[in-house]
């Protein structure tokens, strides 16, 4: 077997091995109570004490309101996170965790 052919076979083992692990599920990583922050602890129970609110949320346009909203509000507190990179790679974080693409 020459060396260029060894090279090929070696490629697509690598690629195979790859594309294996690729496709293997990786579990979404969850923030349980004991490991969220309690600035995050306290947001949520205010929001949960909202829940009749959420109730009527049924079409996109609403949602992003009601995020807008949020972000809104991390933007007056602490506007140097909305123009980071940190907080894009936040969103994309968010959609990738509730969105199958």
């Amino acid at each position: 077997m020459n060396k260029l052919a060894l090279k090929e076979i070696i490629k697509e083992e690598i690629f195979n091995i790859l594309k294996e692990e690729n496709k293997q599920v990786k579990p979404k990583p969850t923030m349980s109570s004991t490991t969220m922050p309690s600035n995050i602890k306290n947001i949520k129970k205010d929001l949960a004490d909202q829940g009749n609110n959420f109730k009527p949320v049924k079409t996109k346009y609403q949602l992003v309101q009601a995020l807008d909203v949020i972000v809104d509000n991390v933007k007056k507190q602490n506007p140097e996170f909305i123009e980071s990179p940190k907080f894009k790679e936040a969103i994309r974080a968010f959609a990738r965790k509730h969105v199958q693409l």
